[in-house]
């Protein structure tokens, strides 16, 4: 079953890692688009740090991985 990268990445909101606090902030986000480019684009425009940029790559690599 295919299912979204935000939705996969959400059910990680319980995650003591990384990938679960963006989780948690893409939650809080009510403007946060569902695709990863558009992601990726909106943490840039909201002045997102290096490392939150780099947890979403390793959160799309992750995900793709799965897919697999």
């Amino acid at each position: 079953m295919h299912i979204s990268f935000k939705r996969w990445i959400i059910k990680h909101k319980d995650d003591d890692t990384p990938i679960g606090d963006l989780a948690r902030d893409m939650i809080d986000d009510k403007n946060c688009p569902n695709a990863y480019g558009k992601m990726c684009n909106h943490l840039k425009h909201m002045r997102a740090c290096a490392a939150a940029l780099e947890t979403l790559d390793d959160a799309w690599s992750q995900y793709k991985s799965r897919e697999v």
